[in-house]
């Protein structure tokens, strides 16, 4: 059919809507297994099994959340594929453990220090934390950033995460140095309020509040 004809199997196979039932029910469709590779509904089982003839982009595998932890841990793909580690730092389900005991792998420790817990912070001082994307971290708190300030931290970062809200940084805009610096960033963070925006109108930064997913709601 001519509808079947103007899809676009690119982003139709990557989409989250489509389920490997789909695709194994529908083996005529041109799934394309570089986006394929991508979508979060894969399974190690369906790779090692009704996938296994496909060209697997393996970049894109080993950060997919479809990845569990058992797979990982069991290396359950290894008959297909080596892990790559730097893509595999992406993964939202890689253990800090597994890391922690494969130090010499080549990973990628921006990735990691973004999605660790502040947990596994404390307890593997082995691992070479990223400050940049420690920054970042949804997890971390101003109490820790205090507690720890022999971190370079990355203030641009930390005044965008939502995890530090308006209000901690306002009690402690000294920490921040530079008041219109700290207007310029905070624009992009979620937490701030319409009544902020009005006071700071001036020194707003509109392309970057133009672009935060506040709720005003």
């Amino acid at each position: 059919p001519d509808e079947v004809q103007r899809v676009d199997w690119h982003l139709l196979s990557a989409h989250s809507s489509i389920t490997m039932i789909d695709v194994i029910n529908n083996p005529k469709y041109e799934w394309d297994d570089r986006y394929l590779s991508s979508n979060p509904n894969i399974t190690s089982n369906f790779i090692l099994n009704e996938g296994k003839d496909r060209k697997w982009f393996v970049s894109s595998v080993c950060s997919n959340p479809g990845i569990t932890t058992r797979d990982i841990f069991k290396s359950v793909l290894k008959p297909m594929f080596e892990w790559d580690y730097k893509n595999l730092s992406a993964n939202p389900n890689l253990p800090i453990i597994f890391v922690n005991d494969n130090l010499n792998q080549d990973w990628n420790y921006h990735s990691i220090s973004v999605l660790s817990s502040l947990n596994d912070l404390h307890k593997f001082h082995q691992i070479r934390w990223n400050a940049h994307g420690l920054s970042m971290n949804p997890n971390i708190s101003f109490e820790y950033v205090n507690e720890y300030p022999s971190i370079k931290w990355h203030k641009e970062s930390l005044l965008m995460n939502p995890s530090i809200p308006l209000e901690t940084i306002t009690n402690n805009i000294k920490w921040w140095d530079d008041i219109k610096f700290v207007e310029q960033y905070l624009s992009s963070n979620p937490t701030i309020t319409f009544d902020w925006i009005k006071k700071n109108r001036l020194n707003v930064d509109w392309p970057r509040l133009s672009s935060n997913p506040i709720n005003f709601g």
